[in-house]
């Protein structure tokens, strides 16, 4: 069956953007009074921005606009550091849908999208999906919107999340180990492709 639909995973998958989540991160921890540590920062790549937010603003009796406007200006602050992973990926596939489904808040990503000058067919962030509506249920919707099978469409992720929510749309999951997990751990999640990086995404689909 001919791939139609890429989904895309945005943080630390389509850019690396390490060093604005990084950033964040400890923004956040320091303006909550929390320490920063590996396991924090791995169940907060994780999140649900909007479940992050009410999280810490439940912890810390800070209010949810100024959770947000740190997060804002500490991730936006790294945006020269960041790096494009997509740049020459995208071109070979763009008479593919691109579409970024991410957990992460709109004005963030659209502010990278911009630097790079991303293009893609439609964003879903965190905004625009359903107060406990998952990933695997925006691709699910998303693919019927479009008239297109599951069989038609992949996603590419970085975390083992990414490789749960594919298997419960019931899409083929493409994993890359560019973000907080090292390739051995996420071979124990099964992914249905396990790529050392996006390079070898095009050779896949075609």
């Amino acid at each position: 069956m001919t791939i139609k639909a890429v989904f895309f995973d945005f943080d630390l998958t389509l850019v690396d953007t390490k060093p604005g989540v990084k950033a964040s991160y400890k923004a956040l921890s320091k303006l909550t009074d929390k320490k920063p540590t590996k396991k924090g920062f791995r169940k907060y790549v994780g999140s649900r921005f909007s479940e992050m937010i009410e999280r810490l603003h439940k912890e810390s009796d800070i209010s949810k606009k100024k959770l947000i406007q740190t997060y804002l200006k500490a991730y936006r602050s790294k945006i020269p550091k960041m790096k494009y992973h997509g740049k020459k990926i995208i071109p070979m596939i763009k008479d593919k849908k691109i579409i970024i489904l991410t957990n992460n808040y709109k004005k963030a990503v659209k502010a990278v999208c911009r630097y790079f000058n991303i293009k893609y067919d439609k964003l879903i962030t965190d905004q625009d999906m359903k107060k406990y509506q998952k990933k695997h249920d925006a691709m699910i919707k998303t693919l019927k919107r479009l008239d297109l099978k599951k069989s038609e469409a992949v996603y590419v992720g970085d975390h083992i999340n990414d490789v749960k929510e594919a298997h419960k749309a019931g899409i083929k999951s493409v994993i890359v180990p560019t973000g907080v997990y090292k390739r051995s751990y996420l071979k124990k999640f099964h992914p249905d492709f396990l790529l050392p990086s996006l390079k070898k995404f095009p050779k896949i689909i075609k």
